[in-house]
């Protein structure tokens, strides 16, 4: 589910250690330079090493480090440059740096959604899937659908999705678990 590390990374492994209020203000100030854009294609390696990075940091809360391997194997450029062809795909850019990233399908299923690991919880996602859902609404979409890990799954949920079915998928060999999502819009705009 997402891409460079803050300018003080010490700052950033520290952060735990500040106050709830401090942690709010500094996600707040970040998610306001933020800027949601169409993806630029020589930013594919980039985004596929945050993608990776993102799962071995991030998911491995949730699964194995056999799971984690065999995920992060998958994702590849030459693959993401084939599959990104023909769909929406966004990017969350902090300075002319990707930190997030998604892509919505002709059908509007939701394949990849990813916030880079160092910028985790600074409503990067938030303003992404607000993005997204906007172009889905303006293609005439009455739903966006995607498969949620057991990590995205809550987030989903706190933005409106609701789980369709638990699913056991294969990737690479390994059975993951995770979640089939949709968010029905109550009314499709209308583009004009």
């Amino acid at each position: 589910m997402d891409f460079p590390p803050p300018a003080n990374h010490s700052e950033f492994m520290n952060s735990k250690s500040r106050s709830s209020d401090d942690r709010n203000h500094s996600a707040s100030t970040e998610s306001s330079r933020i800027t949601i854009r169409l993806v630029r294609p020589e930013e594919v390696p980039q985004l596929v090493a945050m993608t990776q990075e993102t799962i071995r940091r991030v998911n491995s809360r949730d699964y194995s480090p056999i799971q984690i391997q065999a995920w992060s194997d998958r994702v590849g450029t030459s693959d993401w440059k084939n599959r990104l062809a023909g769909r929406i795909v966004l990017v969350a850019d902090l300075q002319g740096d990707p930190v997030g990233m998604t892509d919505l399908e002709e059908n509007g299923h939701l394949d990849r959604f990813y916030v880079s690991a160092h910028h985790q919880r600074c409503g990067i996602g938030r303003r992404l899937l607000a993005a997204i859902e906007t172009e889905a609404r303006k293609q005439k979409r009455p739903r966006v659908y995607l498969e949620a890990s057991l990590t995205a799954r809550p987030f989903f949920e706190s933005q409106g999705y609701r789980v369709v079915t638990p699913q056991t998928v294969i990737v690479n060999g390994i059975e993951f678990k995770n979640f089939q999502m949709e968010k029905i819009f109550d009314a499709v705009a209308t583009g004009d």
